[in-house]
């Protein structure tokens, strides 16, 4: 479980470049078969110490670092 402000990972074809966009942000995005939202958004690169991109890469070293984590007793039931 994170605790992230942003609500959604925004991630390109290529997966090369990132964004971290919250509901109002998405929602000045125009969405029909593709999402294009305006220019004056700010990209990330893997290489950027962020904790959502490197938990969507799998970089468990930037995660343990970048992450905050609440650690859950073992009566948590899954939401899904």
């Amino acid at each position: 479980m994170t605790d992230e402000t942003f609500s959604y990972l925004t991630v390109a074809e290529g997966r090369q470049f990132f964004t971290l966009m919250t509901h109002y942000v998405l929602s000045k995005c125009t969405q029909y078969l593709y999402t294009v939202c305006p220019s004056d958004m700010v990209l990330k690169t893997a290489e950027e110490q962020n904790c959502l991109i490197a938990l969507f890469l799998g970089s468990m070293n930037i995660v343990l670092k970048k992450c905050k984590r609440l650690i859950l007793n073992e009566s948590f039931e899954p939401y899904g």
